[in-house]
């Protein structure tokens, strides 16, 4: 089965999911809207399900909810839906962020109108065909899972846009940017672990990205096509395993909140 017979979140999902481990917690923010409300908050809730149900123990914080009960989510992502969500502890606003200083964020989930080789990612602005700034969204918490979180998953569809050789302007800090390094600006977290796209799941060996696992029927040549750069290629690079029977019909049974807006 190619992964053009898959659903691409699906996969996407599943991909993610068999990242996580035992004893960890991901931070999911609310943020965003559209494709990139799906990629990080969308897969990331659908991969933690699928974890839940192989037996992991990993939990998620969804904004200011500390694991919520995924198998019963609220209708929509208004506020006073998400607040009533059923879920063992609720936390202020105003120390909603404290997680990630105090090392509390196993794994951050984000993504970025441009990700680089070396992990850093840009939503603040880009320079337009002009050579004029064309301003973005902006950081929301993005800065902090890069800094604090254990690790960071980057999740994005790959398009020579969003896959450069080198952000226009860093919003979040990966393994290095022109020669600086994690360690050089004291940074505790471990950076970008993984990055899960709608084709290919790539590492970061040796602070750099690189292609670790094909979706089925798909090559390393079409990966590279919808790249801004060619990364290098994990030895014996091998296919990313579909989702099973049981692990589709677990998605299936998952009724993500609707955006209100």
């Amino acid at each position: 089965m190619s992964v053009a017979a898959l659903d691409t979140d699906a996969m996407m999902s599943v991909a993610l999911a068999r990242l996580f481990g035992d004893g960890e917690i991901g931070f999911i923010g609310v943020g965003s809207s559209g494709r990139a409300h799906t990629l990080v908050t969308g897969v990331p809730m659908m991969a933690a399900h699928l974890a839940r149900g192989r037996g992991v123990d990993f939990d998620l914080q969804i904004g200011p909810l500390i694991a919520p009960d995924l198998e019963q989510p609220p209708q929509s992502w208004f506020d006073n839906e998400i607040y009533g969500w059923r879920a063992p502890a609720l936390i202020g606003s105003d120390v909603n962020m404290d997680g990630f200083k105090r090392g509390k964020v196993s794994v951050g989930f984000i993504s970025g109108a441009q990700i680089d080789r070396h992990g850093n990612v840009n939503v603040n602005r880009v320079r337009a065909g002009d050579g004029r700034w064309k301003r973005l969204g902006g950081a929301l918490a993005l800065p902090e899972h890069c800094a604090f979180a254990g690790r960071v998953m980057l999740i994005c569809d790959l398009s020579e846009r969003t896959l450069v050789e080198e952000v226009d302007f860093v919003t979040g800090f990966g393994h290095s940017h022109r020669g600086v390094t994690r360690a050089d600006l004291g940074l505790p977290g471990g950076g970008p672990a993984a990055l899960v796209s709608d084709l290919a799941v790539f590492d970061f060996e040796g602070g750099e990205m690189r292609l670790a696992g094909l979706y089925p029927g798909v090559t390393a040549e079409q990966v590279e096509e919808r790249m801004g750069f060619v990364p290098a290629r994990a030895p014996g690079l091998g296919e990313v395993e579909p989702p099973s029977a049981s692990e589709l019909e677990r998605l299936a049974g998952l009724d993500l909140p609707e955006l209100p807006y």
